[in-house]
């Protein structure tokens, strides 16, 4: 009779949690919707985008990615997509079992018309979240107070020194809140550990202001097609 009582509690238990689990992913997708209309952008709770095929290094992080919640379109004149995106690591226990961790992120894409080298910009406070697939130290710049502030992380050293200039350090510094940038290709990323869809305005704004605060020497020295 015990064992009947434990085994009621154990399903129960699992259905509340499912039941719950359901509740909170669909309220999700519906702030996605809410979001993406206010913008005059499309949603799709899938990713069917090639996003995930560009060369970030925030994508080849871990054993796997996933990707969902798709807000997309044209703003301010510039294509653009925000999304859901996770990577995965596993780790072991004392056991031998294996756990997989998930680390998600608030990304959101734009194109510009240079030809980038892997480049990650991230601040302080989420060093090694972000960067790791790069396995570099960050570069040190003419700026005490930048290099306190943000790490880069780039092969290219010639290409983030450029990129990086002062006018982008003081645009950096007075961020109101904490994004990774990244490069690659003909494509610029923003990352973001507060997932919260409301958010997504301010992350699709600060990724264009990004783009913005692109010195015109890049452009010159690194052309699409280089």
């Amino acid at each position: 009779m015990r064992d009947a009582v434990l085994v009621a509690a154990i399903v129960a238990v699992v259905i509340v949690a499912f039941a719950v689990g359901a509740y909170l992913h669909y309220q999700r997708e519906a702030a996605f919707a809410r979001v993406a209309a206010s913008l005059g952008l499309r949603f799709s709770e899938r990713d069917e985008s090639s996003v995930r095929q560009l060369g970030f290094p925030l994508f080849h992080e871990g054993l796997g990615t996933e990707s969902g919640n798709l807000v997309s379109g044209t703003l301010q004149g510039s294509p653009v997509a925000a999304f859901d995106f996770a990577y995965w690591t596993e780790w072991r226990d004392s056991k031998g079992i294996a756990h997989r961790q998930y680390h998600r992120f608030l990304c959101a894409v734009t194109e510009i018309a240079i030809a980038c080298p892997a480049l990650t910009i991230e601040h302080r406070g989420l060093a090694g979240r972000v960067a790791g697939a790069l396995g570099l130290d960050g570069i040190q710049f003419e700026s005490d107070e930048f290099d306190k502030a943000y790490r880069v992380t780039c092969g290219d050293r010639r290409f983030a020194s450029a990129l990086v200039d002062p006018a982008m350090m003081g645009w950096l510094l007075d961020a109101p809140s904490p994004v990774a940038f990244q490069t690659g290709g003909t494509h610029v990323l923003a990352a973001a550990t507060d997932r919260r869809p409301e958010t997504i305005p301010g992350l699709l704004h600060a990724l264009l202001d990004f783009r913005a605060h692109v010195p015109a020497l890049v452009a010159t020295e690194y052309p699409p097609g280089r």
